[in-house]
């Protein structure tokens, strides 16, 4: 009788219950999938597996809470304001802070080094969940979402770098973007570029340059509010940044005029040269001079994976710094947002296929 009653109380004032439900007992940033939307989350998801297994990736399963330390040991990969994404817990009898897992790549890198692998292909999916901001996550940033990596460990670095590439693309063509297409770039570019400036010109370039994230215009205030003093090392950056939105004949033109100033610049575009030379019968690819996604993470690579008509990147990865374990060994990975795959895959009702 009890359990009636409460059930005609819900019913009698069914607004003020939806109210509650709304306000008390979920999270904004934190998605729900039911019925027809999981059924295709989970078709995405397993689709792009599939993919994984197929290339002779190995699955790595973890739980959702991870030691804060393997983060801490990390910052120069992951950047200082990864420590403001980290959602804290607590684990009965564990010394030290515990967190949510906010990313798979040094839980990966964690796992490979506990087991002194020697080698290893590694993927994972998962969902992750992270401390964003308020203000972001109503302008659409999610705190919890399913991402899919791979890791490549200690493979030749030219050849894991395609692998990456060609298997990301793979995963969300798979998925049903085929009009999805790499973009690549090497850090080696801007920082040949950079190499000969003044030292202090250098060192403000190098701290803000991923801050702009790809505005020419957001560089140029940042660098004269930091201090940048030269209007030779304004434009030129300025000019280097802008290609970004070229096509790709001027990109090459403006790229290899660079590259006959450095070593070091020339290496990069080489390198995104052959990468593109190699996959231009696979892969939709562009090359670009200048990437801020995963600047502070990678060394050399970097590559993102964009669709048409949507903003943010839906995969990004390259060549990776992690020294935590056998630091001289060549690493490739790459992260695919599976929650960003299924907002495109809904709006355009597209049916996710099979591997054949």
């Amino acid at each position: 009788m009890e359990q009636y009653n409460f059930i005609k109380e819900i019913e009698q004032d069914l607004s003020k219950w939806i109210q509650y439900f709304d306000t008390k007992t979920t999270i904004a940033g934190v998605p729900e999938y039911y019925g027809k939307d999981a059924n295709i989350l989970r078709t995405i998801i397993r689709s792009m597996e599939d993919v994984a297994i197929e290339r002779g990736f190995d699955q790595l399963m973890f739980g959702p809470v991870a030691s804060q330390q393997i983060f801490l040991d990390n910052l120069e990969y992951l950047g200082k304001r990864f420590l403001r994404n980290l959602v804290y817990t607590s684990v009965n009898g564990e010394n030290g802070p515990t967190v949510l897992i906010p990313e798979g790549t040094m839980k990966s890198y964690d796992f490979i080094r506990r087991l002194e692998l020697d080698k290893a292909k590694i993927f994972y999916s998962s969902f992750f969940t992270r401390n964003e901001d308020a203000g972001m996550v109503r302008n659409g940033k999610t705190r919890c979402f399913w991402q899919i990596g791979m890791e490549v460990f200690n493979h030749p670095l030219f050849n894991s770098s395609l692998e990456v590439i060609e298997t990301a693309y793979t995963m969300l063509a798979v998925a049903g973007l085929e009009d999805a297409h790499i973009r690549i770039t090497d850090k080696r570019i801007l920082k040949g570029i950079v190499e000969n400036y003044p030292e202090n010109e250098r060192k403000i370039l190098m701290s803000i340059i991923n801050k702009a994230e790809d505005n020419p215009e957001n560089f140029k205030d940042l660098y004269s509010k930091s201090g940048g003093k030269s209007e030779t090392i304004a434009n030129e950056i300025y000019g280097l940044l802008k290609l970004i939105y070229a096509n790709e004949s001027d990109v090459l033109t403006d790229l290899t005029l660079f590259a006959k100033k450095s070593k070091k610049c020339r290496e990069g575009v080489e390198n995104v040269l052959s990468i593109q030379e190699s996959l231009k019968n696979i892969v939709p690819i562009s090359i670009i001079p200048f990437m801020a996604k995963s600047w502070d993470a990678c060394d050399k690579l970097m590559f993102d994976g964009r669709y048409p008509g949507y903003d943010s990147a839906i995969c990004g990865g390259g060549n990776l710094t992690y020294k935590e374990y056998k630091a001289s060994y060549p690493k490739s990975g790459v992260g695919i947002g599976v929650t960003r795959v299924f907002d495109i895959i809904k709006s355009k009702m597209t049916t996710p296929k099979k591997l054949t």
